[in-house]
């Protein structure tokens, strides 16, 4: 039954549609077996607009009645159509052509009196009826679907007695020009504070239903401010249904609409194939997509206890008309089982495009329990990959930035438990997006989890614990306009069979496709010891599994990672461009598997030149505090396995002391030739067990084929051995070369590099906090003044390269300039004969002699020692003395050089006081973007003055704040340029400046 304004058949086919209609009644009932008239109660309410009512009957059942039944008619003409077959079921949604007749059965309304609900709900329009109150929101839409109010149409909800509407059925709005509906615009807004419109429907069925439902509805705006101004949320839509299809709001087709500052909640608890949301996207029946429209400054939640599947979904099948440039920003979305933002559909390719989620906070303010049907937990989820491991693809493009994803949005971290059984596939951002134009995923806070997984078994997709960022085939740039911050995650395993992958970053690309992988931080991830093993762990993994990878990984830094029951541990696994990373301080334990910096697996040679491994920083073997890891593993700074690979530019340390096994800066596990390793940075100062610690590991025979390597002016600092040759397997029999010297004798090659033992060459001269991994040294820079010009032309902070030569070694570019010495080291130490003061150069030209001399206030100098120089030298040379005359207060010293010539420079003054503990500092991060951090521990941490100084000396107001303790931040502001500069820490007896890098 429903409410018409068509007043009588005009045509044999002229049926009345549904959609024209508003309902009065829909259900089945059943005839009297005796005369008298069959009783039907209208008890739901609808809007009568006074206009005429048309009675449909379908009777499906085939065959005829009998004869003895007779219905009572008024003569009506054309009142009547109707169609009647005895084996022909017609279909109401398309009847045949029909018979009209005058014969109208009779009907008879009863009305009882009853109380008028309260109007709560009330329209202002500026054509047709201006003003008018409604009981509920669905009465008022139906007034306006109908066409009562037309023009510009403001609904307000809630009245001075009533703030709370209980809704039981779905409020729909259709869009403008469908029926008699005539509107240009509407806004909804509550008229008191705190008003709720809650329903709890559909409680069964498949047809996706919501409080409110927009059906190509166009200028919309739901504002849950009153007077739509402020940014206080005064109205709340929430759906409390656990039915698989129940929403709060739905956009159906509809398209430039808004909704704004609400409360939005619902607890839906099962999945369908496209995807019901608290707030659901959807194509309308007829094909329409949903477009330009926006969800801002709202909160998304659960409905009481229950958390629903998504927070907001969108799905949309058809190809031609694709939904596009929605966005979602500003929000709060929570509490959900699969995701916070799910774009896609579990069952075919999705057709989303050009969307936006940009500066939301997506948390979990309560754990979410995994179970074995729904093992999904994503912030945001774009497509979809199945428990067997098959992917739809959602083919748009889309713009994720500025989100803060993590934690419970109190303080704590977003917890995910996994039942016995099962398994976890959760993370940040997962996206399977366009393979034709780039989605960009940038300046995103991915942060604050504590992840519990359980592998039942080790089915491919069911490895993947957490992926901070996950790309499918896609072609993506993440972090490349704004770099991604992936951190503070804690990720254990619990079954006893081992688990699968833990990553920061992940990106699978097809063999046409690229992937930018750009400034990015990863640090502070944690596979704590105690519980069982994963078998891999990638800070970043990009691989397109191609002969020749376009994608690129640079700038990104990966740090802090406490990766103790990760088996292969990785900083970097990648096959395309590897430039200007920084990894250090990756901490592993075990004996099954390996750690590596960067792990290069890319193949081909076409375009090999292109793909370049340049200005890499890498220190492993010590964790976060210095203390040795991996002490069982094999450690790999770079590892690569292309015969043409190439490496420029490159600082790697290996340090720590090993238990067992073995470390090589540079391993190239390829026999063939186009190896060319140039300009590079390679200190081996590991020790311990039986294994080999070298500069360069090799699979090329260079005694056979020399020329497969092309290496120059690197510089190979180690214990015992510098490399190793003709090696099948790393560490395993081949060639061991001592030096340079017999390196040279298989390689013919590595014109103008140089060599030296670590005992020689401290690692502070390269790396002199190896905590904040600063290897900006400039005592260093002469005997790293030997590079070439090659391709690259900015080193690892963007500081121009020299041009022509030389150039500095190594991944930072220095000061190269000519002196008579080159002072590598100059220390005071104090010990049980006095004050022993050493110093190393690493080249002298003239050099007569050096005089030392002693201050007690830093100004006044006098000569206590004279020591002969080597007057000129290639090769590092170790000086000391030992001041027996040591003092309890502060002295000072310094290093007067004296040529042959009689010209003299001097060094540094450098001080110590042997009466008096002094203090120790760390600075982290380094490379650092919008603050770093400064740790000051020992007994001459108090009273310190802390200060920025820029690379001329100039001290820079920065604000400095005292967080705890020994410790303090630096927090950088705008005004403070991308560069390099010095933290000055002094007290009254003592000073330390360590060089940082701001990117």
């Amino acid at each position: 039954m429903g409410n018409t304004a068509q007043a009588s058949f005009s045509s044999t086919t002229n049926w009345i549609s549904t959609g024209s209609m508003t309902q009065m009644y829909n259900g089945t009932v059943s005839f009297p077996s005796a005369a008298g008239w069959m009783t039907i109660i209208l008890d739901a309410p609808f809007l009568y607009t006074g206009n005429n009512i048309v009675v449909a009957v379908d009777e499906n059942v085939a065959g005829y009645s009998g004869s003895g039944c007779t219905f009572q008619y008024t003569t009506a003409t054309n009142d009547v159509l109707y169609y009647r077959n005895d084996v022909t079921n017609p279909d109401p949604a398309s009847p045949p052509t029909g018979t009209l007749s005058a014969s109208r059965p009779n009907i008879q309304f009863d009305f009882f009196n009853s109380a008028s609900p309260a109007n709560v709900v009330t329209v202002n329009a500026t054509t047709g009826t201006t003003t008018r109150s409604y009981p509920n929101v669905k009465y008022a839409f139906d007034a306006i679907n109908s066409g009562i109010h037309q023009g510009n149409v403001t609904m307000e909800i809630g009245s001075a007695d009533n703030q709370t509407l209980t809704v039981t059925s779905q409020s729909e709005l259709l869009a403008s020009g469908t029926g008699s509906a005539s509107y240009s615009g509407l806004v909804i807004r509550p008229a008191y504070s705190n008003v709720t419109v809650s329903g709890s429907f559909p409680s069964s069925g498949t047809t996706t239903q919501g409080i409110i439902n927009l059906t190509g509805s166009q200028n919309v705006v739901i504002d849950g401010r009153i007077g739509s101004s402020g940014t206080t949320k005064d109205l709340t839509i929430e759906n409390s249904s656990t039915n698989g299809y129940a929403s709060a709001i739905i956009f159906s087709g509809a398209d430039n609409d808004t909704l704004r500052y609400c409360n939005i909640k619902s607890s839906t608890t099962s999945a369908t194939s496209g995807g019901t949301g608290t707030v659901s996207f959807q194509y309308h029946s007829t094909g329409l997509g949903c477009n330009n429209n926006v969800v801002e400054y709202c909160n998304i939640s659960k409905s009481g206890a229950n958390l629903p599947y998504y927070a907001i979904a969108s799905s949309n099948t058809v190809s031609a008309n694709k939904s596009e440039n929605n966005t979602v920003k500003n929000c709060n979305i929570s509490d959900f089982q699969r995701a916070g933002i799910w774009i896609g559909n579990t069952g075919a390719t999705d057709y989303n495009n050009l969307w936006t989620i940009s500066n939301n906070n997506i948390f979990e303010s309560v754990p979410v329990t995994i179970s074995t049907t729904n093992y999904l937990n994503w912030a945001v989820y774009i497509g979809y990959h199945s428990s067997s491991n098959s992917y739809r693809q959602c083919s748009g493009v889309f713009t994720i930035t500025g989100n803060t994803i993590g934690g419970d949005g109190a303080g704590g971290n977003w917890t995910v438990n996994s039942t016995t059984g099962t398994y976890t596939v959760s993370g940040g951002i997962f996206i399977y997006g366009s393979t034709t134009e780039y989605s960009e995923i940038s300046g995103n806070d991915i942060g604050n989890f504590s992840i519990q997984t359980y592998v039942a078994d080790q089915s491919y997709f069911k490895l993947y614990g957490f992926d901070g960022i996950y790309n499918h085939l896609g072609k993506v740039k993440i972090g490349t306009s704004a770099g991604n911050e992936i951190h503070d995650i804690s990720v254990v395993h619990s079954s006893s069979s081992w688990g699968g992958f833990i990553c920061g970053i992940y990106s699978s690309t097809g063999s046409d496709l690229s992937c930018e992988i750009m400034n990015n931080s990863i640090h502070d991830i944690s596979l704590p010891s105690g519980n069982n093993e994963f078998q891999y762990f990638y800070g970043i993994y990009s691989y397109a599994g191609s002969s020749i990878s376009t994608n690129r990984t640079n700038n990104n830094s990966v740090y802090k990672i406490d990766a103790l029951k990760g088996r292969y541990v990785h900083g970097l696994y990648i096959d395309g461009g590897v430039e200007s990373n920084h990894i250090s301080s990756i901490a592993t334990d075990g004996t099954i598997g390996e750690l590596f910096g960067i792990r290069w697996v890319i193949t081909g040679s076409s375009n090999a030149p292109n793909c370049r491994i340049d200005n890499n920083e890498i220190i492993l073997g010590t964790d976060r505090n210095g203390n040795s890891t991996a002490v069982n593993k094999n450690i790999f700074g770079i590892h690569t396995n292309s015969q043409y690979v190439y490496l420029y530019y490159n600082s790697v340390l290996i340090d720590g002391v090993a238990t067992t096994n073995n470390s090589a800066c540079l391993r190239i596990n390829t026999t063939g030739s186009g190896s060319n390793v140039i300009n590079n940075l390679f200190y081996n100062n590991r020790s311990g067990g039986a294994g080999r610690h070298l500069s360069i590991s090799a699979a090329i025979n260079l005694t056979t084929y020399p020329t497969y390597l092309t290496s120059s002016n690197n510089a190979y600092i180690f214990g015992s051995n510098l490399g190793e040759y003709n090696t099948s397997t790393a560490f395993s029999g081949g060639t061991l070369a001592a030096d340079l010297v017999s390196w040279t004798a298989g390689a013919s090659n590595e014109t103008n590099s140089r060599d030296t033992l670590n005992s020689q060459m401290p690692v502070a001269s390269f790396f002199p906090d190896i905590a904040s991994s600063d290897n900006l040294f400039p005592s260093a820079d002469q005997w790293l003044c030997a590079g070439i010009v090659v391709s690259q032309t900015d080193d690892i902070t963007g500081t121009a390269r020299a041009n022509p030569a030389p150039t500095t070694i190594g991944a930072y570019e220095l000061s190269c300039t000519t002196l008579p010495v080159g002072l590598a080291a100059f220390d005071a130490q104090c010990s049980g004969e006095g004050i022993d003061l050493v110093w190393t150069t690493y080249s002298e030209t003239n050099n007569n002699y050096f005089t030392i001399e002693k201050s007690e206030d830093g100004i006044a100098f006098t000569t206590i020692a004279k020591i002969t120089g080597a007057g000129n030298s290639n090769q590092p040379l170790r000086y000391s003395v030992t001041d027996a005359e040591s003092s309890e207060s502060t002295v000072y010293y310094r290093l007067k050089q004296t040529d042959f010539d009689g010209s003299s420079t001097y060094s540094q003054i450098i001080s110590t006081d042997c009466g008096n503990e002094i203090f120790d500092v760390s600075v982290y991060p380094n490379p650092a973007s919008e603050f770093i951090d400064i740790r000051v521990t020992g007994s001459g941490r108090n009273d310190i003055v802390i200060s920025l100084i820029n690379a001329i000396g100039q001290e820079l107001p920065v604000q400095i704040e005292k967080t705890s303790g020994g410790n303090y931040r630096i927090l950088f502001d705008n005004e403070i340029p991308c560069g390099q500069y010095y933290v000055k820490i002094k007290s009254e007896k003592n000073l330390k400046c360590i060089k940082i890098v701001r990117m």
